[in-house]
């Protein structure tokens, strides 16, 4: 059914509901609903800065390990993030009807220029959020915080301001909006919190260095969350007002607290409290109607049972540190749990492979200390039945080095979420006790398993389980219901390069695992293949709903001629497997992505992809032939957008070759010569790196000179070691985000002259060259220019580089 012919209201609901990578696809329409799939997909905006925001190179970097759910919660929504200054200025002047309602930014220098260009913009935007990471530096520090003072008096509508760096002055002479609901300065301070609570009546959230010595009856009742540091025997004893919810503790490093002192049981409001770097040696005293508690980064030298008293109802544990044999033997063989507990996380930084018995004190730890099986003269620390947990809770994340889970532990059956990480081994794992309820399983056994001669070796999985993730020894399974379990969704399979079978031939259900037939799991979506060495011959089958499929560093011997690729596949994912390049021609039509990054992939004398739907092709380091670039036809994909073929064979490419609608592409190292006549057309193009390759001029009929037509809209140009010696061989746009010019024995005066054409841009992000001459005057010019450019590390969904225009 078209979407377009429902009601408006359901249109507007389902779409609300859809994922966000499904928001980029609606957003393409030429109706109402791309329209309002815009503003939805840019009604929050996050901007970093980071210049290689849309090099799309990939390579694998390990299996993603589950993490805690934030225990304070998401307190900022991401949303849609832009990787570079340059690229939202210019979607600013693309739209400049449109206005966000939000826009948080990850550095206070981002905020400040764009103060510098876009004042006006940013005074209609509803919520400000500004968010600025620790620096080392203190001399940055100190410019940071003189910066950061300035900026208040800009009339804006900041909504949250975090600033985790050193703050030498008040805050109560900094000018804050008086709307602000949130204000984080961890290092600052203030002297008259009347006063200050007057001018900033509204406020959510606060966080200072010396919130404890405000008088309770001071707080304005709009304050819920709180945060400020602990002193020795100073501020040990805490009463919050009841207004008061959640509250985050940190000790300093240099003279931790100790929790024998720690008193918050008279803050009977408080709902969560969260406590940094506390050393642990007594029972801290909590408020009685406490829901959540987390420990971080904290010490223990006490039983579990005395890490805290007080609270009876408590629903989340969070216990984040590094501990020794003492409080696991406490935790897994003598703890008691409030019967309300819901969540339980558990984190051990300590890898405990010493357990001898002059480490055990006056505990005999005989029966739960074993020899391991896999590592001689090592031991583990058994898991069993001892450790009992309530029947009301509902996840459990349990990361603790060098244990082993013994078939005995009863996980409650209302667990939902399971994830075990850096277990050495499960033992007699057939007869393993998984909850009844469980949707959610990831297992990192870096051993493996062992199995019970004595037993059936039948392994029973839940039946409503969704996802099932397992990290390790390659499997040697027995026999199993995963393959007919009817919820199933996801599949991940990764090994690692520490065990001692790591060349076993794997193995699932007695068949080898590249012959498996999966088929039956008709609700199957995504199965991933981690570090597999040794799969045979590939001869899977899989259901037709399947969407993602990816093998990486698996030693495939032969892809068989009657696989068959699931019909709605919509990512392909090949890293490090070698296969014949005739394979593409078998490709199903719904194909969106596909990444053969370090493929040894044999020619083919004939390649036909039909692939309407494809937007991104990686093909990195694979050594493709000319001949087989050319057979590929790139230009004939209407939907590309995304192209990386570095470090291949070419001898000669033409950006003419590719279609319009590219947005990226990735050229590093993969050919002799690349060129860029006058007839290349692409108009969409953000993200070019033709680096460490030759680049050729072509001489047209209508002008004096060869010349190399550089795209008109780039954002990010990188030309390193191309064996540039002046800026006369191209043709150059008149905007840039951000030129990359090292390795290249470039004239001064090229480099002086590129930077007078484009210092004037807005967001300019600057020229990066080497080789100038000591004490050149534009040698110092061209990196004064370079300096603001600062490498941020990139999260969240990225934005299209050309959204389309709202109507």
């Amino acid at each position: 059914m078209d979407l377009c012919k429902l009601p408006k209201e359901i249109i507007q609901l389902i779409i609300d509901f859809l994922p966000r990578d499904d928001w980029k696809k609606l957003v393409e329409l030429d109706n109402w609903v791309g329209s309002y799939t815009f503003r939805k997909f840019y009604e929050k905006i996050t901007l970093v800065n980071d210049p290689y925001a849309y090099s799309l190179s990939t390579c694998y970097t390990g299996m993603r390990t589950p993490k805690a759910e934030p225990f304070f919660g998401n307190k900022v929504n991401s949303g849609c993030v832009f990787g570079s200054m340059y690229a939202f200025s210019q979607f600013i002047e693309d739209y400049p009807e449109f206005i966000p309602a939000e826009i948080t930014f990850h550095s206070l220098q981002l905020l400040i220029s764009l103060l510098m260009t876009n004042l006006t913009f940013l005074q209609k935007v509803e919520k400000i959020r500004f968010n600025q990471v620790y620096e080392q530096s203190p001399q940055l520090a100190s410019t940071l915080a003189q910066l950061f003072a300035m900026i208040q008096k800009y009339d804006l509508n900041y909504y949250s301001e975090v600033f985790d760096s050193e703050v030498d002055r008040w805050l109560d002479n900094i000018k804050f909006p008086t709307r602000i609901r949130n204000i984080e300065v961890p290092e600052g301070t203030i002297i008259d919190f009347e006063k200050f609570f007057r001018q900033h009546p509204n406020l959510d959230s606060l966080v200072t260095r010396n919130l404890y010595q405000c008088d309770k009856d001071v707080f304005p009742e709009s304050l819920t969350y709180v945060g400020y540091v602990l002193f020795p025997g100073v501020n040990t004893t805490v009463e919050l007002p009841q207004t008061i919810k959640h509250v985050k503790l940190k000790c300093l490093e240099d003279a931790p607290t100790f929790s024998k002192d720690l008193d918050l049981a008279a803050s009977e409001g408080l709902e969560s409290l969260a406590i940094t770097g506390c050393w642990i040696d007594e029972p801290i005293r909590l408020p009685e109607n406490l829901k959540s508690f987390r420990y971080d980064e904290c010490l223990c030298n006490c039983h579990f049972n005395d890490l805290f008293v007080g609270p009876e109802h408590i629903t989340r544990l969070d216990i984040h540190g590094s501990f020794g044999l003492t409080l696991y033997y406490s935790l897994f063989y003598e703890a008691t749990f409030p019967e309300t507990l819901q969540e339980f996380y558990f984190e051990n930084t300590n890898i405990i492979q010493v357990m001898t018995p002059d480490m055990w004190g006056d505990i005999d730890m005989s029966a739960c200390v074993l020899e391991h099986p896999f590592i001689k003269d090592d031991k583990v620390f058994k898991i069993d039945h001892h450790f009992k947990l309530p029947k009301s809770l509902k996840v459990l994340y349990l990361h603790s080095p060098f244990t082993t889970i013994d078939s005995t532990w009863r996980i409650p059956d209302n667990v939902s979420r399971l994830s075990l990480l850096s277990i050495q081994y499960m033992m007699d794992f057939a007869n393993f006790h998984m909850p009844k309820g469980l949707k959610y399983f990831f297992l990192e056994a870096i051993h493996g398993f062992t199995y019970n001669d004595e037993s059936t070796n039948y392994v029973y999985f839940p039946q409503g389980i969704e996802t099932f993730v397992y990290s390790g020894s390659p499997i040697k399974s027995p026999d199993s219901n995963l393959l007919e379990l009817p919820s199933l969704k996801k599949i991940v399979f990764g090994s690692n390069l520490v065990s001692p079978n790591i060349k076993d031939r794997v193995t699932f259900d007695g068949i080898p695992l590249g012959e498996t037939d999966f088929s039956k799991m008709t609700n199957l979506e995504t199965f991933e293949m981690n570090i597999q060495p040794i799969l045979g011959e590939l001869n899977m089958k899989f259901p037709n709903n399947l969407h993602i499929l990816k093998f990486a560093l698996c030693k495939i011997d032969s892809i068989s001629p009657t696989f068959q690729f699931p019909s709605n596949l919509r990512e392909l994912s090949f890293e490090c497997v070698n296969f014949d390049l005739e394979m593409l021609n078998r490709l199903p039509q719904t194909l969106e992505i596909i990444d053969f990054t370090n493929c040894r992939c044999a020619e083919s004398d004939l390649l036909d992809l039909n692939l309407p739907y494809l937007i991104r092709l990686n093909m990195n380091n694979c050594e493709l032939s000319q001949s087989t670039f050319e057979k590929l036809k790139l230009k004939k994909f209407s939907r590309l957008k995304e192209v990386c073929l570095s470090n291949n064979k070419f001898d000669r490419i033409d950006l003419s070759a590719f279609p319009e609608t590219l947005t990226n592409l990735s050229l590093f190292r993969c050919t002799e010569v690349v060129t860029a006549s006058s007839e290349t057309n692409l108009p969409n193009l953000r993200f070019l790196d033709i680096s460490s390759n030759q680049v050729g001029i072509i001489k047209d009929s209508s002008e004096l000179e060869p010349r190399f037509h550089i795209p008109r809209k780039l954002h990010t140009l990188s030309m390193k070691n191309c064996g540039i010696s002046n800026a006369e061989f191209a043709i150059w746009p008149k905007k840039l985000g951000k030129l990359c010019l090292e390795l290249n024995k470039i004239d001064p005066q090229a480099v002086h002259s590129l930077c007078m054409k484009y210092h004037s841009v807005a967001q300019f992000e600057g020229i990066h060259v080497t080789d100038f001459f000591p004490g050149s005057k534009y040698g110092i010019y061209a990196n004064f220019i370079a300096s603001r450019v600062l490498f941020v590390q990139e999260f969240g969904d990225v934005a299209e580089p050309v959204p389309r225009r709202p109507t």
